[in-house]
């Protein structure tokens, strides 16, 4: 199984997204993260089940709207990612490109 990386803007996004949904009701922020991590491992476990995205992947959690945008190679399992599902296309698209790996 590939190892996680969790890119900096994603982890700030995911600091973010928890702390939201903990000031929505205490716990939730937290049911969020296993979620992220569960999803995560799987992604790692294998990266070629999600749908391809532009030069990467991503998959959308199950229990919140968010999408997971992330890359691999033989070794990482890079997140670039985790955004809100409403967030525009284009400015996903834009992401993918920046990252280069």
């Amino acid at each position: 199984m590939r190892g996680i990386q969790v890119d900096l803007p994603a982890q700030d996004e995911l600091a973010e997204a928890v702390a939201y949904y903990e000031l929505v009701e205490e716990g939730l922020g937290e049911r969020f993260m296993l979620e992220f991590r569960d999803l995560a491992w799987r992604i790692a476990d294998n990266p070629r089940q999600y749908a391809c995205f532009h030069s990467g992947r991503k998959v959308t959690m199950n229990a919140f709207p968010y999408v997971l945008l992330y890359k691999f190679d033989n070794e990482l399992v890079y997140i670039l990612a985790v955004v809100h599902g409403r967030i525009n296309p284009t400015n996903l698209r834009r992401r993918m490109e920046r990252w280069r790996k």
